[in-house]
């Protein structure tokens, strides 16, 4: 008796995918490319290479105690309409970094890395050539957050949507005698 294995082509899923990304950004095309001016940094994919995200396990971090801290400075900001006030944000800055005081050189060094990684060294070495600002890497990481599909509040589109025009089916067949027409005087009958 012979096995045939059944077969996944992940190239064939990636590029399906590829594909219905692009439609639904609504023919931006598969690639991003990154610039500034006349100078190339790097084109990009269209789906988030997952290598990028392995300097995170270097890094030195006690997480529960940040999340615990995180947690603690909102529920201290929790009256102030959803912002986070400069006070306990600063205690949570300080907590961090007494906490893990190397910290900032890991978060840079990892940081680094990892936009190496994304960019190809490379594109690295193009992306320091600008200089770059902080509000460069904000923007671009904003930027990257909405092309790889990552943001707050946001999900995929359903991929069964429902028949159009179609009235759904219902749900429950029980009905209650005891709803009654509170002040209102009631429900008007339906004429037919």
């Amino acid at each position: 008796m012979s096995y045939t294995p059944e077969t996944v082509d992940i190239a064939a899923r990636r590029a399906a995918r590829a594909k219905a990304r692009a439609a639904r950004r609504e023919g931006r095309g598969e690639m991003l490319r990154l610039q500034c001016g006349d100078v190339f940094i790097a084109d990009l994919g269209p789906e988030f290479p997952i290598d990028v995200l392995e300097p995170l396990q270097d890094l030195d971090l006690d997480l529960p105690l940040l999340i615990q801290q995180a947690l603690t400075m909102l529920g201290q900001t929790a009256g102030n309409d959803n912002r986070v006030d400069a006070e306990a944000a600063m205690e949570f800055i300080v907590g961090v970094l007494a906490g893990n005081p190397n910290l900032p050189t890991q978060v840079v060094a990892m940081i680094k890395e990892m936009t190496r990684r994304l960019l190809s060294d490379a594109g690295y070495e193009a992306f320091l050539s600008i200089r770059p600002t902080p509000w460069d890497i904000t923007d671009l990481a904003s930027t990257l957050f909405s092309w790889y599909g990552v943001g707050l509040g946001e999900s995929a589109p359903s991929t069964t949507p429902s028949p159009v025009g179609k009235t759904s089916n219902t749900t429950s067949v029980t009905t209650s005698a005891s709803t009654r027409g509170g002040r209102g005087g009631g429900r008007a009958k339906k004429a037919s």
